[in-house]
């Protein structure tokens, strides 16, 4: 079970089924999430921070004004998540605060988020919005990106299928 109100500090959450729930100002510091499922939870104003989801389950989460730095999502599922309502730096880091890795990530919304150098590798991408998205120096490699809107001029030195765009 997760609490609102309260920090895990290296805490390794297996196979946790958590889903429909509400988790209020929550702090994960180098957290471990196996073969949890969050479908349609709501996170509100938590910091995600060094953590990773293995073989997840984040269809649908609600990640309104929370924070990532360094958050990894390997194997999972990431369906409709709406990447615009988290809490985003002001000041662009050099490297994005989170990564995919073999995950789905199908109707996601990235509008006007900047992530430098993320990495979206050998995921499925159906119909995700990157309008207004900064990508300088993302990595697609192997992702099938399908119907995805762009609507931008900010894929500097961005790898995507077979070379490096723009």
């Amino acid at each position: 079970m997760i609490e609102s109100y309260t920090e895990y500090d290296e805490h390794t959450f297996d196979q946790v089924e958590f889903k429909s729930a509400e988790v209020n100002e929550t702090v994960f510091d180098e957290c471990i999430f196996r073969s949890c499922s969050f479908t349609e939870t709501e996170f509100i104003y938590c910091r995600f921070n060094k953590c990773t989801f293995e073989n997840c389950d984040l269809s649908l989460i609600s990640v309104q004004d929370c924070s990532f730095r360094d958050v990894k999502f390997t194997n999972s599922k990431v369906v409709g998540v709406n990447w615009t309502a988290a809490d985003w730096p002001n000041i662009a880091p050099s490297h994005s605060p989170i990564n995919f890795s073999g995950c789905i990530i199908d109707y996601s919304t990235f509008i006007g988020v900047t992530l430098n150098r993320i990495k979206i590798e050998n995921c499925k991408a159906n119909d995700v919005e990157f309008s207004d998205a900064v990508l300088f120096a993302a990595d697609f490699r192997g992702t099938v990106l399908t119907k995805c809107r762009w609507c931008t001029q900010r894929l500097l030195q961005s790898w995507l299928h077979s070379g490096w765009c723009c």
